[in-house]
């Protein structure tokens, strides 16, 4: 039975020309200028293993607000899903950032146990200015 082996969020992420994963732009904590938005786009990155031959690959996607609120449930329409031989790569789009604190994302295959992190969110409110002499 199909599993994720891991899984990455990120704004970017491709095989090379010789297959090789690369990801840009690794997301390990949003700073976001104020409160709600919009994220334009945010990818994400998975290796699936233990594919059986003739299996189908059902991918599910879910984010949870800080207060424990579902973002998104599934993929629906804020979601492209693409498949490169044991890699998917998972584009989001127009999905709402509504309050600070730690956004859960949780993505499986079938009903197989869910890879799940965190992304903290967070309002930066001043920016360091450096002093010019």
């Amino acid at each position: 039975m199909a599993r994720i082996d891991f899984a990455h969020p990120c704004q970017l992420a491709f095989l090379d020309d010789c297959g090789r994963l690369c990801l840009i732009g690794v997301i390990t904590r949003l700073p976001v200028p104020a409160l709600p938005l919009e994220v334009a786009q945010l990818m994400m990155a998975a290796r699936i293993v233990d594919i059986e031959p003739g299996e189908t690959i059902d991918i599910s996607l879910t984010m949870t607000t800080p207060s424990g609120q579902p973002a998104i449930e599934g993929s629906g329409d804020v979601a492209e899903i693409d498949f490169a031989g044991e890699f998917v790569f998972i584009k989001l789009h127009g999905f709402p950032l509504t309050e600070e604190g730690l956004y859960r994302f949780a993505l499986s295959v079938g009903a197989g146990d869910p890879v799940t992190f965190e992304v903290p969110v967070f309002v930066v409110r001043e920016t360091l200015q450096a002093r010019l002499h």
